[in-house]
């Protein structure tokens, strides 16, 4: 069975080991010390035997919290995305080349990373797993119906999909996101109105799909057309999204 591609980490202090740990040791840790206090004043001897036992559970204590620390940040590296966008930085550079666009200028091409949601068997939706690379829009975290858009259809058909806009009208544009790509009226209305072309390309586990790669551009047909010319391109983008697909499958291995 593939494993899916973890999602943002948390950041709670409830989620945190040691924090737990901290907060379960304390209490027995003041009382220990507070008894062996008070039992010092009249019983000399059971309080300096309470208060090498409050000292020990102290010493306990710090241990299991120090143990803790260490696990949250291992699971933290675990779950951490940095090495995804960097990966997407040397994407974007790549892309940008073989597709002529000046990525100096903001928002030029964008890319991303959507990872499915469990049960990858019988997906549902999709989540935005880091910012873009590229720009600025929609930020991680976001999800959408595995049924609708780009991403949906290339994670279904299990193959990478290129478009284009059909129209320059921005309602028009809403419109054929709603029409063409089975988006809702709430998400198309979030969706950036400047994007002029559009590609996606699944992320393929051992048995199923785990993630999609997303890049957009306000260039018209950036990710080639039915040309020789822009289905070489074409071409390219995909090999280049191999790189990303293979250390997602590296980084969280299955």
């Amino acid at each position: 069975m593939s494993k899916h591609i973890p999602g943002i980490p948390r950041n709670g202090f409830l989620d945190k080991r040691w924090f737990v740990e901290l907060a379960s040791s304390g209490p027995p840790v003041i009382a220990a010390g507070g008894s062996a206090i008070l039992a010092y004043s009249t019983m000399p001897a059971i309080g300096t035997v309470l208060g090498l036992g409050a000292v020990w559970l102290m010493g306990a204590s710090g241990l299991k919290v120090a143990h803790a620390q260490k696990q949250d940040q291992a699971s933290s590296e675990h779950g951490s995305h940095e090495g995804l966008i960097g990966a997407l930085h040397t994407l974007q550079q790549a892309v940008s080349h073989v597709c002529a666009i000046k990525v100096d200028q903001n928002e030029d091409l964008r890319v991303t990373v959507h990872r499915v949601l469990p049960p990858l068997a019988n997906p549902e939706r999709i989540e935005q797993i880091v910012p873009y690379v590229g720009g600025k829009g929609g930020g991680h975290g976001r999800t959408f119906s595995v049924r609708s858009g780009i991403t949906g259809a290339s994670i279904r058909r299990r193959t990478p999909l290129g478009a284009s806009r059909t129209s320059d009208d921005e309602a028009a544009y809403r419109e054929e996101l709603k029409s063409s790509w089975s988006y809702t009226e709430k998400d198309a209305r979030e969706l950036s109105s400047d994007r002029q072309s559009f590609m996606a390309v699944p992320i393929a586990g051992r048995y199923h799909v785990r993630g999609v790669v997303y890049l957009d551009s306000n260039k018209k047909d950036a990710f080639g057309t039915g040309t020789d010319t822009g289905m070489a391109i074409a071409i390219s983008v995909v090999a280049f999204c191999s790189g990303v697909n293979n250390y997602c499958n590296t980084r969280y291995a299955e």
